[in-house]
Order: C-alpha cells, then structure tokens, then sequence
C-alpha cells in the first residue's frame, strides 16, 4: 500500500516515513501543495497525509483540488497542522474532504493507528465498491437473459454473495 506524506518540512517528511516504515507501507513524498496533486494521479496512493500550513499551494487548496479531480476524489486525506489547530480548522479540513485531523507535534501511536484506520476503511470501501461493480455486471446479465424486468434493474446495496452465485436479497421499485 502506497502513503503520500505531504509537508514542506523535511524533519517532518523524515519522521512519517520513519513510523511508517514499521507497517511495511511503501511512502511517497511530496515537498508541497503544488505537487501533490501530480503525484497523486500518477501513483494513485491509498491514503495521503498533508501538512495544511506550506508555501505556494496550502494543503487545504490542495484538497480541494483532489476532491474536484475525478482521478483523486476517493483518495483519503489525513490533514496535519502544528498552525491551524482549532476547533474551526479541524471542521474547514473535514468539511472541504479531509478524512481526519491529526495536531503537531505528531504523537506516533496516534498517527499510526489514524492511518491504519483510514487503510482500514480504504480498503473496506473498494471492496463495497467491487461488490457493487459485481452487483450491476450480474443485474446487466440478468437483464439480457430476460429474468428481471426493466424496473428490476436498478442495483441495491442490499445483497449477498455466495461462492456459487450472486443471490440479490432486495430489489428496489
């Protein structure tokens, strides 16, 4: 899995890296706002950490490019701040798509265990989303083999999976 830490300070991108390296977690870096963007296209990261306080291009602008650009939009974002730190920050950074809100100085087991919990939902959201991908592929097929109707076509969250078949619980009218 692929962690992009965003921050102008290199002390800072060092001690990321270093706590993240004891998860086995491959880490990307970005020096600034303006980069994270590029980079986040090309490699398409898992989860991003972001200083909000840098030169040029803040982090919070950065996530409001990221959540407008449909190649990044689902990529979660740790926002970090050892400036913006108050209450009406931390609701800016969520409120703009910032999964969490982590204050400077960094504390280890927290920044850890805030990035194995946005993994964790990461990847309990691609497999939803496989799942619903699955879903639609298997109704498409029942359509054209003319079990459903038209106004049965419609994908449902509610549904099972079995190692022998798709089994749809709900459908919705």
């Amino acid at each position: 899995m692929k962690v992009l830490i965003v921050d102008d300070e290199e002390s800072i991108r060092k001690q990321i890296m270093s706590y993240l390296s004891e998860l086995n977690l491959e880490t990307l870096v970005a020096v600034n706002g303006r980069l994270v963007v590029e980079i986040a296209e090309q490699e398409q990261p898992q989860l991003i950490v972001m200083d909000w306080n840098m030169p040029d291009v803040s982090g919070l602008d950065a996530v409001k490019q990221l959540k407008t650009n449909p190649s990044c939009n689902t990529i979660p974002i740790i926002m970090m701040s050892g400036i913006m730190t108050g209450i009406d920050h931390l609701e800016e950074a969520l409120g703009f798509g910032a999964i969490d809100f982590l204050r400077k100085p960094l504390i280890k087991r927290e920044l850890i265990a805030r990035i194995k919990a946005c993994l964790k939902m990461r990847e309990q959201t691609e497999m939803l989303f496989d799942l619903l991908r699955f879903e639609k592929e298997k109704i498409e097929e029942l359509a054209q083999w003319g079990k459903i109707n038209q106004t049965q076509k419609r994908p449902t969250v509610l549904s099972f999976y079995s190692s022998r078949d798709f089994v749809p619980l709900c459908w919705l009218r």
